[in-house]
C-alpha cells in the first residue's frame, strides 16, 4: 500500500461512547525520514494539519491529526494488505496527554508495532477507523 502524493486519508474516531470525529486529509509531501524502513507524510487539512506515518516492513499505521494543542488525534492500525480500511486504536486529548499515554503504551515493550498495539490497548482512549478514499 504505497502512500502517494494526492491522496486523501480519512480518519473517524469514536473517542467516547456517542461522540463521532471524521476528517478527511490531503497526503501534501513526504517528510525527511525518521528511520530507514518508515515514512512519514504531511497532511492538510482546513484548520487543521496532520501527519501519517506508515511502516512496511510491520504494516504499522499511524494517522495523526492535530487541530490545535489540546484537541488532538492520534489513530493506531496494522495494515493489512490490499486493504483500503482499518480499525484502530485511538489516543485522543492534547499533545501532552496523547505523547504521555504513547510513552506508557511502549514502557516494558521491545518497541515493534506489534508490542505497542498491545500496548496501546491498554491505554487507548477510544476507537478508530483510517480509510484510504
Amino acid at each position: 500500500m504505497p502512500v502517494q502524493i494526492g491522496q486523501v486519508w480519512q480518519l473517524t474516531a469514536q473517542p467516547t461512547p456517542g461522540e463521532t470525529v471524521t476528517a478527511a486529509l490531503r497526503v501534501e509531501r513526504e517528510l525527511l525520514p525518521v528511520m530507514p524502513d518508515a515514512h512519514t507524510f504531511a497532511l492538510t487539512l482546513p484548520g487543521a494539519g496532520g501527519d501519517l506515518y506508515f511502516s512496511p516492513s510491520e504494516r504499522g499505521l499511524v494517522l495523526s491529526v492535530v487541530y490545535s494543542e489540546t484537541r488532538t488525534y492520534r489513530c493506531f492500525g496494522l495494515w493489512p494488505l490490499g486493504a483500503r480500511q482499518v480499525r484502530g486504536v485511538l489516543l485522543s486529548g492534547s499533545v501532552t496527554q496523547t505523547n504521555d499515554q504513547m510513552t506508557r503504551a511502549q514502557r516494558g515493550s521491545n518497541y515493534s508495532f506489534q508490542a505497542l498495539m498491545a500496548g496501546l490497548r491498554r491505554v487507548g482512549a477510544g476507537s478508530c477507523t483510517i480509510t484510504l478514499r
